[in-house]
C-alpha cells in the first residue's frame, strides 16, 4: 500500500501514514529547507513542493497499517500589504478627510479596496488620486473628455480597460488603479507615475506640462496626507 499525506493548513501539520523512519527524517529535511528558502511567505507553493516530495520520498513497500507521524509545518502566512485596513477604517477616513457622505464613502470605500487588492496598491493612493481627478463624483465628465471618478480618457484606454466599464464607477476606479500600476512599473518613480496619469509619459519635456504636472501631483500628496490626519 502506497503511503497517504495529508495536509492540514489549519493545523500546520502534515499527516504521513507510513513506517518508514528513513524516508519521514527525509521528509523532515526536505520541508526545513523548503522553509529556509521560501520563509514560508505566500507559502502555498511551498508546501505543494513538500507534499509533493514527500509523496516520491515515503517507500510504497510499508505495511497495509503504518501509524500515523506528524512532519511539523509551519502555518501559511496570510500576506497582508503595510496599509491592509478594513472597509469601515477606509470608509471613516473618506468621510472625516474629505467630508463624505457616510453611505457615499461606504460605496467608494469598497471599489477602491478592491482595486487596491487586484493591483497591488495602496487604498489612500487611490482614494487622493480620485479626490483629486473627480472629488468622488461618479458622474464627473471633463471638457477634454475624461469619465468617471478616476477621469479616465476612453479614447486613450479604452483597450487597456476594455473589459471594463468605464461609466460605472467601481469599474472605473478598478482602470484608473490598472492604469497607475502600470505606470509605475514603467516610470522612475511613483511621483514621475503619478504625474504621468495626469499629464501623459512626455511630461517632462514640456514646460507647461511639467509644472501642470507638479503641481497635481501636490494635490495628490495633499489629499494623501488628509486621509492620514483623520485617523
Amino acid at each position: 500500500m502506497a503511503p497517504t499525506v495529508y495536509v492540514s493548513t489549519a493545523f500546520g501539520c502534515l499527516f504521513v501514514n507510513d513506517t518508514d523512519t528513513s524516508a519521514l527524517s527525509r521528509v523532515r529535511s526536505f520541508a526545513q529547507r523548503v522553509k529556509v528558502r521560501f520563509g514560508w511567505k505566500r507559502n502555498l507553493l511551498a508546501l505543494s513542493l513538500v507534499v509533493v516530495a514527500a509523496s516520491a520520498m515515503l517507500s510504497t513497500n510499508n505495511t497495509k497499517h503504518g501509524s500515523y507521524v506528524t512532519v511539523e509545518l509551519p502555518v501559511p502566512e496570510k500576506h497582508r500589504a503595510p496599509w491592509d485596513i478594513s472597509h469601515d477604517t477606509l470608509a471613516d477616513r473618506l468621510v472625516r478627510g474629505y467630508g463624505l457622505d457616510a453611505a457615499i464613502a461606504g460605496d467608494f470605500a469598497v471599489w477602491i479596496l478592491d482595486a487596491a487588492a487586484d493591483n497591488g496598491l495602496d487604498p489612500e493612493l487611490i482614494a487622493s488620486l480620485i479626490r483629486t481627478e473627480s472629488r468622488f463624483d461618479v458622474n464627473a465628465r471633463s471638457h477634454t473628455g475624461a469619465v468617471g471618478p478616476a477621469q479616465i480618457q476612453p479614447a486613450y484606454w479604452s483597450e487597456f480597460c476594455d473589459d471594463l466599464d468605464l461609466d460605472r464607477a467601481g469599474q472605473n476606479i478598478a482602470c484608473g488603479a490598472r492604469i497607475l500600476t502600470h505606470l509605475i512599473a514603467n516610470s522612475a518613480s511613483e511621483s514621475d507615475a503619478i504625474k504621468s496619469y495626469y499629464a501623459g509619459n512626455g511630461f517632462a519635456a514640456d514646460e507647461r506640462l511639467a509644472n501642470a504636472s507638479t503641481v497635481y501631483f501636490d494635490q495628490i500628496v495633499r489629499n494623501r496626507g488628509r486621509l492620514g490626519h483623520a485617523l
